[in-house]
């Protein structure tokens, strides 16, 4: 970030100066030297801070005279938080340990301090490196909080600060509304995966045998039991919609279109018997797929050699894999070996000299012992252009012979898989079994195979691989035909079938292709039940078995969000039926609409300095610390960059390999590389619930917002214990990408989820070129969006939205109460009154325990 004055000449100037002009004049001037300096920070006269770019001062936080701040090792203040007069908050200690040497010979031990939400310092307080204060912590005047970690509403008082037990009031839970299951079914799992995803802090979920509340005021059954005349119920399927119909929705009377139908792409395991060159030609096969979707491939030539590979074949199997591969650059997926030779050499025919040239080897190849002249012709003019010498030898069996004869030691002792690639196809093409097999045996030798990946690598003995579409021809002549068209094509389609409701005098029933029907039927209370299954079919994840998950675009389609748009259609009908209010709780603060961050897969080398320029970025362009960085074990980087990440108020997690990585305690996401294990539905989620992960991946569905999901074993249906994130965006498809050109494919999803107010996450890698971040920040509307660490984010949620979080609580004039088990900011709830045309929207501060009146809270409502 550039700045044309130092923080000290800056501080300098305006520190001192008194009254409100000061007050808004340090905060224009402060705000591109610190971290995140939220919106309505004030900053008293007097106070001093050191290392700014590693603070961060949240939405309203008040900081008065005198205080002293020292941010060497992170500090974050929370929101509303309000620091007394000449408090002193350090974030770096010296090392006092038993040494020789004297302690300013000696370095600092750095220990980040963080302040929640709500909290009050009263003056003269001290709080020393790697305190860490809940949510609505009281500090009394005088005291010295100590490292360590505060829970939320602690009243801490004394020299050390010691936390004083606090009363909470007793209160009684009232629900509005009723949701009958029968105990640990799928319906009842559904129904607290439903209050969860909508935030309907009314609805609880019963029994059939249960005991109803009076405070309820109706009742949606899921038991299959037969409903009531003032109760609303399932309707069994009967029969089907398929297709792109419309459905009616109830509430607004609007068109709501039907969800996409899905596909999970998998890649079918790879028996443990299998051939090397088979399981490398599989491996490598995917892995030019991928990068030729990505737009990261190699020459289109290149690509184009693979496909003629293939054309030879003959196969209708490969047609989809071959149809994906050609159609990021437009090629033919069956080139003749001609129209191959003409592409590779028209390069070369640019120049009359080299024509001739070209020309006379190609003459001398013909006649009776003129391969060897041709030889010499190629070895003088053509000695590294091996794409040339390839396509004239396709032209000439004897000329291949005298140029391996020339080449071979060279080539073999020092072998390049693509060269290597390229001799092995013109052999097998012209039937050169000893040639073929020699090539084959060492690419197959110990220094080249790496037996554990099943990969070939790019140099003898080297840590990195081949992934040449060349190579991938070769090995794929070579390889089983079978095999390798079983585990290149795989799609398994989710379906999506609908019962609609027509009109009041008809029965469910299936509508025209583009006609209309409801899913919801108010005059006989009942739901499709296609409503259910394929919101749950929406949220479950997928058992894999053995294979390999490959992320697609079908799989960015927000499907769930869209279904729980009919879902609180259908609770604000009941609600308004009953004449009551629903409260809907909104996973975002007060003030943003949507939520936004950022995440570093560290899967290769990375500096302090590549860090250090991603914080500045993140200050200069996000005001925020909005990011999260995700390390494999295995990767190298520079010593000291998670610690680094850490004391700049970023989130460090892991990047998994697979499920022998230790995850506990930290947001997991899922490394895509053929070393790794990648996401493995089921498996992946179930180990990470072990294994005590704070968070993790779902990779088949856009869920919009960190949630649980569902686990549905057949027999056994359960929500996950671990919660999982919306699936991440990535930034860019190659790290020489100057462009938003691969972000942009997606461009549309991306503006959809935060148009439904969901959480979008950016993936993207340290080496990146950093322009793209600040292109991307140039596009988004900032005020909306609350920039945050995937940690941050989740655990909001977390508090916000988990079943039996926020409960509801009657007032003695009727009303009703917000109960949280937790002290949270700026919590947006929304209001749908009975016969209101709009939802109207409160901010409130809940503190934990302590009912808060909904009706009653002093805050500044707006229309939705």
């Amino acid at each position: 970030m550039h700045n044309e004055r130092s923080w000290e000449e800056v501080q300098t100037e305006l520190a001192d100066q008194s009254g409100e002009s000061g007050i808004l004049a340090r905060s224009k001037a402060y705000k591109p030297y610190f971290l995140r300096f939220g919106r309505g920070v004030r900053i008293e006269e007097g106070c001093r801070f050191s290392h700014p770019g590693r603070i961060v001062l949240d939405d309203d936080t008040r900081i008065n005279q005198g205080a002293l701040i020292y941010g060497s090792g992170g500090i974050r203040l929370g929101r509303h938080c309000r620091i007394g007069p000449r408090t002193f908050i350090h974030s770096a200690n010296h090392d006092i340990s038993p040494s020789a040497e004297a302690f300013f010979e000696r370095g600092y031990e750095y220990e980040r301090v963080e302040i929640g939400d709500n909290c009050l310092i009263s003056a003269n307080v001290s709080i020393l490196p790697g305190a860490r204060l809940g949510a609505g912590c009281f500090v009394s005047c005088g005291g010295v909080v100590p490292r360590g970690l505060y829970e939320q509403n602690s009243f801490l008082t004394g020299v050390p600060a010691r936390p004083r037990p606090r009363p909470t009031p007793e209160w009684h839970e009232a629900p509005a509304i009723a949701v009958i299951a029968a105990p640990e079914s799928r319906e009842a799992e559904a129904a607290r995966l439903l209050v969860t995803s909508l935030g309907l802090p009314q609805v609880r979920v019963f029994a059939p045998d249960s005991p109803i509340p009076d405070s309820v005021h109706a009742t949606l059954r899921l038991d299959g039991s037969e409903a009531e005349d003032d109760q609303w119920s399932i309707s069994l399927p009967g029969r089907i919609l398929d297709g792109d119909a419309r459905l009616t929705h109830p509430f607004s009377m609007a068109d709501t279109p039907l969800p996409s139908t899905g596909q999970h792409l998998v890649y079918p395991a790879i028996p443990e018997n299998t051939a090397p060159e088979t399981r490398a030609a599989i491996l490598s096969l995917r892995a030019v797929l991928k990068r030729a979707e990505k737009g990261t491939a190699n020459a289109p030539e290149e690509l184009l050699i693979l496909l003629w590979a293939f054309a030879r074949q003959h196969s209708t199997s490969l047609e989809p894999f071959l149809d994906r591969l050609a159609a990021p650059h437009g090629l033919d997926t069956q080139p003749t070996t001609n129209s191959l030779i003409r592409k590779i050499l028209d390069k070369a025919y640019g120049e009359k000299r080299l024509k001739r040239t070209l020309l006379t080897t190609l003459t001398a190849a013909g006649f009776p012992g003129g391969a060897s002249v041709a030889a010499r012709i190629c070895k003088k003019y053509f000695s590294s252009s091996h794409e040339i010498v390839f396509a004239l030898c396709l032209r000439c069996r004897t000329l291949l012979r005298a140029v391996w004869k020339e080449r071979a030691q060279r080539l073999l002792k020092t072998p390049v898989p693509p060269v290597l690639g390229l001799y092995g196809l013109a052999a097998v093409m012209h039937g050169e079994t000893e040639i073929h097999q020699q090539i084959l045996s060492r690419l197959l030798s110990e220094d080249m195979y790496d037996a554990e990946t099943g990969l070939i690598r790019n140099r003898s003995n080297s840590a990195s691989y081949c992934y040449s579409p060349v190579l991938s021809g070769f090995l794929a002549l070579t390889a089983d035909q079978d095999i390798i068209a079983d585990r290149l094509c795989s799609t398994t389609v989710r379906s999506r079938s609908w019962l609609v409701y027509e009109d009041a005098d008809s029965d469910w029933k299936i509508s025209t292709e583009h006609g209309t029907g409801a899913y919801v039927s108010p005059d006989r209370r009942q739901i499709s039940s296609s409503l259910l299954t394929n919101w749950l079919d929406s949220l479950t994840v997928p058992d894999l078995e053995d294979g390999s998950y490959e992320l697609n675009e079908n799989n960015y389609s927000p499907n769930a969000l869209i279904l729980e748009q009919c879902w609180l259609a259908l609770f604000r009908t009941m609600a308004a039926e009953s004449g009551i209010t629903l409260a809907r709780i909104l996973p975002w603060p007060q003030g943003y609409e949507n939520a936004l961050s950022i995440t570093f897969d560290v899967d290769r080398n990375t500096s302090v300095e590549q860090a250090r320029s991603l914080l500045d970025c993140q200050r200069e362009h996000y005001n925020s610390a909005c990011a999260s960085w995700y390390f494999i074990s295995e990767a190298e980087h520079s010593s000291g960059i998670p610690e680094f990440v850490r004391n700049n108020m970023q989130e460090s997690g892991v990047h998994a390999l697979g499920r022998r990585n230790e995850t506990q305690g930290c947001g997991v996401t899922f490394h895509s590389g053929l070393r790794s294990d990648y996401w493995e539905g089921t498996r992946s989620i179930e180990w990470l619930e072990r294994d005590n992960a704070l968070y993790g991946e779902i990779l088949s569905s856009q869920i919009g917002i960190p949630r649980p999901t569902l686990i549905d074993h057949g027999n056994t249906c359960r929500v996950t214990d671990v919660w999982l994130l919306p699936i991440r965006f990535p930034l860019e498809g190659a790290t020489s990408d100057n462009s938003l050109d691969y972000f942009d494919r997606l461009g549309p999803r991306f503006e959809e989820l935060l148009r439904l107010g969901g959480h979008a996450i950016i993936c993207t890698h340290p080496d990146l070129r950093h322009g793209l971040l600040a292109s991307l920040a140039e596009r988004l509307d900032m005020r909306a969006l609350w920039r945050v660490p995937v940690e941050a984010a989740v655990e909001r949620c977390r508090r916000l939205l988990s079943y039996g979080a926020i409960s509801t609580a009657e007032t003695k004039d009727g009303g009703f109460a917000l109960v949280s088990r937790y002290t949270i900011a700026d919590v947006q709830v929304e209001l749908f009154a009975p016969g209101a045309k709009k939802s109207r929207r409160i901010c409130i501060q809940m503190n934990s325990g302590f009912p808060r009146e909904v009706e009653s809270c002093r805050q500044v409502e707006q229309n939705t």
